[in-house]
């Protein structure tokens, strides 16, 4: 395979990643934030920011960017608790991103979320050669990926107002 032809299969795997154009459907240009390994980056139009490589999505982790006329924001994170707790903890940070939004004399086009329980564990220990125990449990917590699509809203103040909302949960632990 050619360098051309490499460097056009990195832009596409990008641009499926990452759901980014360089231009949209009419033609026009965009630019995007998101993170790469801890940084942020912005891309504009005549940028090409298609180049480089990508992180893998690190949790947690927030990222913004704009599309068209929306701004679009993403949170990764794991919240503790169980389920049911875990749940109620998200429609709050959900509930407090709306309203900032709000707040901001924003538009909401949707604030959506898809959290997944933490699967079963098991730990199991030899410690003499024949004494095996094995001590089953459970996550206590949620994974979750949340998407917010606004209007009338920066991305930077997007990117504020998830830091803020989300903050308890968006700490390495």
């Amino acid at each position: 395979m050619s360098e051309m032809e490499n460097q056009k299969l990195r832009r596409e795997e990008h641009q499926e990643a990452w759901g980014c154009q360089k231009e949209d459907h009419h033609g026009h240009g965009h630019s995007h934030r998101h993170g790469h390994g801890g940084e942020e980056h912005c891309c504009h139009e005549g940028q090409d920011h298609h180049e480089h490589h990508h992180e893998p999505d690190k949790i947690p982790s927030v990222s913004v960017y704009t599309h068209e006329i929306a701004t679009v924001g993403s949170v990764k994170c794991r919240i503790p608790g169980t389920y049911e707790k875990a749940l109620e903890k998200l429609k709050d940070c959900m509930k407090k991103t709306a309203e900032a939004v709000e707040e901001a004399e924003g538009l909401i086009g949707h604030v959506k979320a898809f959290a997944r329980e933490e699967a079963r564990t098991c730990m199991i220990s030899i410690t003499d050669g024949e004494d095996m125990q094995c001590r089953p449990g459970s996550g206590q917590g949620i994974y979750v990926e949340s998407a917010n699509i606004v209007f009338g809203v920066t991305p930077e103040e997007l990117e504020a107002i998830l830091k803020r909302t989300f903050a308890e949960f968006l700490q390495d632990r």
